[in-house]
Order: structure tokens, then C-alpha cells, then sequence
């Protein structure tokens, strides 16, 4: 079997990624350094997969990566769901600061209107 690395330091993604590899590659590697690609892709695919390439060039095994976010329909171009952990303008905010932020966004939205839509792409890249 080959080794893989899971291309991520997300605790919440490293058991989702390992529970859709188990049992095809051996051992399975988590990213031991803080390194992560960015994420400044248009698309969450274009992000899983800048990640998992990168990744795997470095390490020189197979990888796996996710991307994904919140789509909002009725915000239009008031929310860009690529930008869903980022979307008050910084990464160094806590979930409940998102929380809050996505509430007075859709404060005056009722109904379907209220609808959030959650798309995750994923990418396997090969070393080679």
C-alpha cells in the first residue's frame, strides 16, 4: 500500500479524511509542521486541490485534502461562500464572532430565504 498525508490541521477534517482513506493506504500521515497551503482559490475544488498537490510534492506521497463552505443564496454578493471562515475579513476570530456576524447578515431574512447551503470539495493527489 502507499503512504498518504491528510493535508490539513484541522482536528474535524483529519477524522473525516482518515475515515475515507481507511483501508486504502498505509500508514496514513498526519502534516507534522504548521504548514498549510492557502486558500485563495475562486473554488472550494481549486483549494482542495492547490492543497493536496502542494502537499504531496512536498512530502513526496499521496494526499488528500477538503475545502468547502456556507453557500447563502439570498445574500447574493454580500457573502462569498469561499471566504466562510473568513468572511468578517480575518482568520483570528472565534466561532462565536462568526456566529454573530452570520446572524446580523441574515437578520431581516424569513423563511427560504434563511436557507444555507453546505458544499465540500475533495482532492486526491498522486506524488508523482
Amino acid at each position: 500500500m502507499n503512504r498518504i498525508t491528510l493535508a490539513t490541521h484541522n482536528p474535524h477534517k483529519i477524522k473525516m479524511l482518515s475515515w475515507i482513506v481507511d483501508g486504502l493506504f498505509d500508514p496514513i500521515v498526519e502534516m507534522s509542521d504548521k504548514f498549510e497551503p492557502s486558500e485563495t482559490h475562486e473554488t472550494f475544488l481549486l483549494n482542495a486541490e492547490h492543497k493536496s498537490s502542494t502537499i504531496a510534492k512536498l512530502t513526496r506521497t499521496w494526499s488528500i485534502a477538503t475545502d468547502g463552505g456556507a453557500e447563502i443564496p439570498s445574500l447574493g454578493n454580500k457573502w462569498q461562500a469561499v471566504l466562510t471562515k473568513r468572511f468578517l475579513g480575518r482568520e483570528d476570530v472565534t466561532d462565536w464572532d462568526r456566529i454573530n456576524g452570520l446572524l446580523t447578515l441574515m437578520k431581516d431574512k424569513k423563511g427560504n430565504d434563511r436557507t444555507i447551503i453546505w458544499k465540500e470539495a475533495i482532492s486526491l493527489a498522486d506524488p508523482k
